[in-house]
């Protein structure tokens, strides 16, 4: 894991704070994998008071499932949450389904009697009173009052961490055999460009690679000799970490080949849009088909003008909910040549179809690139109109 809070004096004055300045952090491992331990990082505001139930936020890194190891930390320290950061399996080593696994399991360790609260009280083998002096100890996470985030593939997995327990909830109760997860869902979720159409994202390529990635531009031929030899030295390993290190060549050539859905896998839990179509089938809901528009299809329907910043935002439908009940907030970037906007929109066509009384605040960034809200502060204002409308649902 990456060192998120610097020893007092490494940081010269010239320097900007660490933006976890304002947190104590210590890493805990939640599983381990063939002797591999898959860690988190667990920050705990500095003034938090000893005792204290405070929220949660927690994050997934981006970077296509491949990489991996912003403003949401201010928005954490603002409420005096618990801020943690989870790894996961990475592919092409590990596969779409192991992948879900670690967030399964992250979230069940979560919510263990031997997990975030336990290690926070300095209980079990790994406590972080003996990795931090203060800070640490004395804080309670109130597991209740939970916010889950992530950007890019992080937002694939923020989203999975709702659609895959509801809908496994839901089987659960017509004789299927699936995990049941016990514990309450998220209050709300915020994805950052995610990774939504994951079947489109299978197949396309792009045209002009150089302009999208600092990776090499390779040929057909070498892509594929890439992406073969990878997935027989690779596959099967343990990797959690990999910035980047050939990550990107290796999410270009699955690109570049079309092949991004052979290295994920083919399993429909693995694919967001068909989990809502089987949510909606488990409530009898029907399949999201028929009126689902996107893009300027969508805006003529809804009678939007123009496609300037903001144009396209939910606005909240239907009234408060009953807590884990799902809202969700996306921030995407329309023209992001990445991961194409045009995902988020099918995705956020299809929730506004079969479930109308989910609260939904989407808001579309014109001309911004993949990876647009970085330098991006509280003030901004977007940010400032996204948070107004989260912190109706958390803390």
């Amino acid at each position: 894991m990456t060192d998120l809070n610097p020893e007092p004096g490494t940081e010269s004055e010239s320097e900007p704070k660490s933006k976890f300045h304002a947190f104590n952090t210590s890493d805990v491992a939640y599983k381990v994998v063939d002797g591999h331990e898959v860690e988190a990082t667990v920050c705990v505001p500095k003034d938090a008071r000893p005792g204290a139930r405070l929220p949660v936020m927690v994050r997934f890194h981006g970077g296509a499932l491949v990489n991996g190891g912003t403003w949401t930390t201010t928005l954490a320290s603002s409420h005096s949450a618990i801020f943690i950061t989870s790894d996961y399996r990475l592919l092409p080593s590990a596969t779409g389904t192991e992948i879900l696994a670690d967030i399964a399991d992250f979230w069940t360790w979560l919510h263990s009697p031997e997990g975030l609260n336990a290690y926070l009280a300095g209980r079990g083998k790994e406590g972080a009173g003996k990795d931090v002096e203060g800070g640490m100890q004395g804080a309670v996470a109130d597991l209740t009052n939970v916010l889950v985030t992530g950007e890019s593939a992080g937002g694939w997995c923020a989203v999975q961490s709702v659609l895959v327990p509801a809908l496994q909830r839901q089987t659960l109760g017509q004789g299927g055999e699936r995990h049941l997860y016990s514990y309450p869902p998220p209050r709300a979720v915020i994805a950052h460009y995610p990774m939504l159409d994951m079947a489109s994202l299978s197949g396309y390529t792009w045209a002009d690679p150089s302009s999208h990635l600092d990776a090499r531009v390779l040929s057909t031929a070498e892509a594929n000799g890439l992406l073969d030899a990878v997935l027989e030295v690779e596959r099967g390993k343990v990797v959690t970490e990999r910035i980047p290190e050939g990550g990107e060549d290796w999410f270009m050539a699955m690109v570049q080949t079309g092949r991004y859905g052979e290295v994920l896998g083919k399993e429909e839990e693995l694919y967001p849009l068909v989990t809502l179509d089987r949510l909606a089938e488990s409530r009898g809901e029907g399949k999201g088909e028929g009126d689902v528009r996107v893009g300027a299809e969508r805006e003529e329907a809804a009678g939007v003008e123009g496609k300037g910043r903001g144009a396209g935002e939910g606005e909240e439908t239907g009234g408060e909910m009953s807590r884990g009940s799902e809202r969700e907030s996306w921030m995407v970037p329309i023209w992001d040549p990445v991961i194409p906007a045009r995902g988020t929109e099918i995705f956020v066509a299809k929730v506004r179809q079969l479930f109308p009384a989910w609260p939904l605040h989407v808001h579309y960034e014109a001309g911004a690139a993949h990876g647009f809200d970085g330098e991006a502060t509280h003030e901004t204002p977007w940010v400032k109109e996204g948070v107004a409308w989260i912190e109706k649902y958390w803390p």
